[in-house]
């Protein structure tokens, strides 16, 4: 069965987002050609950012792979449970949020930000150890 774990939504992400629609805005209230395609650019930006914030899901699957997809603009990432040597979970500087880092056999790291780090990383050990069996 797929358990399915939804991305944090951070207070630092909503601003970052309604700071670039709010540049993006005031870029188009002038009617120039240069603002006009800096607006555009802060536009586009903020509509990756909202994609990324809303629909980025961890995907733990029952044939043995971790799927991080992030959104319908980018490409899933798709992750075995045989590559995964570590899981930890650690906590940024003023955040209450941890993050998890998963990290790999061939000596790469994946950093993921669940809602509920501790439980992703419980799920995720879980399923790593029941694969090796």
């Amino acid at each position: 069965m797929n358990r399915i774990f939804h991305r944090r939504t951070t207070r630092t992400g909503t601003v970052g987002v309604v700071l670039l629609a709010a540049v993006a805005m005031m870029c188009f209230w002038q009617h120039t050609g240069v603002l006009a395609i800096v607006g555009a650019c802060a536009a586009l930006t903020a509509l990756v950012g909202i994609e990324r914030m809303i629909h980025t899901t961890y995907t733990l699957c029952a044939d043995g792979t971790l799927v991080i997809d992030k959104g319908r603009l980018s490409r899933p990432t798709v992750i075995g449970y045989a590559d995964i040597v570590g899981v930890s979970v650690g906590r940024g500087g003023l955040s209450r949020h941890g993050h998890v880092a998963i990290e790999l056999a061939h000596g790469g790291d994946v950093m993921v930000y669940p809602a509920d780090a501790e439980k992703f990383a419980r799920a995720l050990r879980g399923a790593v150890d029941e694969y090796m069996k």
